[in-house]
């Protein structure tokens, strides 16, 4: 599954995280901090989790404009990836990518600005357990 996140202000410019993650296992594979909610961008965090995790066998992404382009649905169809869109409206199938956005955006005293958020420096890269199995997100993948 994949979304994009709209984050701090850097520089006078919105940054925005792409993040695309398994949903069994609820590893992030991919993610790419942008300017730009763009196709493009959305591509770019997708190549990265496709390089680094192999191939999908389904993507599952929201409405917004840069899930939505052809040039997308035509990348995806060459690879053999099936596209799944959520309801308008309707996020609660992509709830673990949400939770993931909700808790990276906790500020960490620690860090200094801009970057205080928990997934700007993060290695971990993962989203909370694997319910019930007692893996790691990594081993369950």
């Amino acid at each position: 599954m994949g979304d994009a996140l709209h984050g701090p202000v850097i520089a006078g410019k919105k940054a925005i995280l792409f993040c695309f993650c398994d949903d069994h296992s609820r590893l992030v594979t991919a993610h790419r901090w942008t300017y730009s909610e763009d196709t493009l961008s959305a591509q770019a965090a997708l190549r990265r989790g496709i390089l680094s995790r192999g191939i999908p066998g389904t993507v599952y992404l929201d409405n917004g404009s840069p899930f939505v382009s052809r040039q997308l649905l035509r990348a995806l169809a060459v690879l053999g990836i099936r596209l799944v869109h959520s309801k308008p409206g309707r996020p609660m199938g992509r709830g673990k990518i949400e939770r993931f956005f909700i808790n990276g955006k906790r500020p960490v005293p620690s860090r200094s600005s801009p970057q205080r958020y928990l997934f700007a420096g993060s290695s971990r890269r993962t989203l909370p357990g694997v319910g019930g199995t007692g893996l790691s997100p990594t081993d369950s993948f």
